[in-house]
């Protein structure tokens, strides 16, 4: 990665990866707050100026660049400097006034930005350019401190500016002190990290980025965890080379089906009207509402993710694989009712962290095949929970003979037969 400001950016080694806590903060001098806000406010003008000018610049090199030339000559030669840091010298020009850091750090987030978007289409159309509607404050490695304060035993991050922060963990149900603990033991390494305010809530939070080394768990490449999403059973795990199988969770369905009634009620509820304190007071029960059901869909997909991993670590397995959901045509209300994407997200991650490989492969026909004949047929599935092959007699669990499949590598369609199939089931 490139220097802004002289200075190296934090980035991810081979051996290491990061994960994300979200701890809430609290200034120890009050005083400090009008001045965090003030950061924050120019943070965010310095990320949306920043995200234009970056914008400028590689249109008018599309457009001037001689075919000859690379893109790094081209912007040494008009800018002298890279294309990084031109974001770093403009927003020197426009914000004098602020500190060097904070601009170097905002620059170099942008960037990633801008390339992320670059790659996701920006240019075609495909996205529109990034607004920053909320403001942040990015912090260095470099520029904070962690520590626990021994008279009171505080744990307190400590940042360049001048200002202390109190880490609020509260019931700490996500073992964020144990995180703290390591990383003032030096076992974990912070990387680049933020602190932003939920205006809603009224609070200041940490992302910390945290850098955990990877362990060797002696992994089997022969061994294929193979898991199936659903609706009765959340999740579904089987093994390619045994009989080992894990049926996760039970169905959410009906507790989310109840907020969501729940929901819609407070909503009809709602009709604007100009006694004010009335229609604040069903606006506050509508994002409760959000925010519980939320809440309890982002907990419940970090169990059945942790579970996953668990079983395939017992069992040594190297690869996990899961079917491809995207561009799912199924069911609207499944789709609404269930995080399919969250939860393979969360598999994807943790997975990462173990050195277990995710793979994705085509949904179609895992659920109709059957995993001993390979034969497919609509009439295989007699009942959501019962697989009945009407070729061989073979008799399993639905939900453990779409895993077998998927554990597998897939349903593969034989030649001529395929003439008989669609694209999808």
């Amino acid at each position: 990665m490139e220097e802004i400001d002289g200075r190296e950016m934090p980035k991810q080694e081979e051996e290491g990866m990061i994960i994300t806590r979200k701890i809430e903060i609290a200034c120890r001098n009050k005083d400090q707050y009008p001045l965090l806000q003030d950061y924050l406010k120019q943070c965010r003008l310095m990320a949306n100026k920043a995200m234009t000018n970056y914008y400028i610049l590689w249109q008018e090199m599309l457009e001037n660049k001689p075919k000859n030339q690379t893109q790094k000559d081209y912007f040494l030669k008009k800018h002298g400097c890279s294309f990084q840091n031109t974001g770093y010298r403009y927003l020197g020009r426009c914000f004098e006034g602020m500190p060097s850091y904070l601009r170097r750090d905002v620059a170099n987030r942008v960037y990633q930005d801008f390339r992320a978007d670059l790659k996701n289409g920006l240019l075609k159309g495909e996205r529109s350019l990034r607004n920053y509607r909320t403001g942040y404050l990015p912090l260095h490695n470099k520029d904070i401190q962690l520590c626990k304060e021994e008279t009171s035993s505080d744990y307190l991050l400590r940042w360049r500016m001048g200002i202390e922060f109190v880490l609020l963990f509260g019931r700490d149900r996500s073992g964020n002190r144990i995180i703290a603990d390591r990383l003032i033991e030096g076992t974990y390494r912070v990387s680049g990290s933020q602190i932003y305010k939920d205006w809603r809530k009224k609070k200041w939070f940490v992302l910390l980025c945290v850098e955990i080394p990877q362990q060797d768990n002696n992994l089997d490449e022969t061994v294929v965890v193979g898991v199936d999403l659903g609706l009765s059973t959340p999740a579904v795990c089987a093994l390619s080379n045994g009989m080992a199988r894990a049926y996760i969770g039970s169905s959410n369905l009906l507790k989310r089906f109840e907020m969501q009634k729940k929901q819609r009620s407070r909503q009809r509820e709602f009709i604007p009207a100009t006694n004010k304190h009335g229609r604040q007071k069903v606006v506050k029960a509508i994002y409760a509402m959000k925010d519980k059901e939320r809440r309890f869909v982002h907990s419940f997909n970090h169990v059945i993710s942790k579970k996953i991993i668990q079983f395939a670590l017992k069992h040594k397995a190297a690869v996990i694989r899961m079917e491809d959901l995207s561009g799912y045509n199924g069911d609207e209300t499944v789709l609404r009712n269930w995080s399919y994407y969250e939860l393979q997200s969360m598999i994807e991650y943790k997975a990462e962290k173990e050195k277990i490989r995710v793979e994705k492969i085509p949904a179609c026909y895992t659920s109709r095949a059957c995993s001993q004949c390979g034969f497919i047929a609509e009439e295989n599935r007699k009942t959501q929970a019962q697989f009945e092959c009407v070729k061989c007699g073979f008799k399993e669990n639905a939900d453990y003979n779409a895993a077998l499949n998927i554990a597998r590598g897939g349903v593969k369609i034989p030649e001529e037969n395929q003439e008989n199939f669609g694209e999808n089931e």
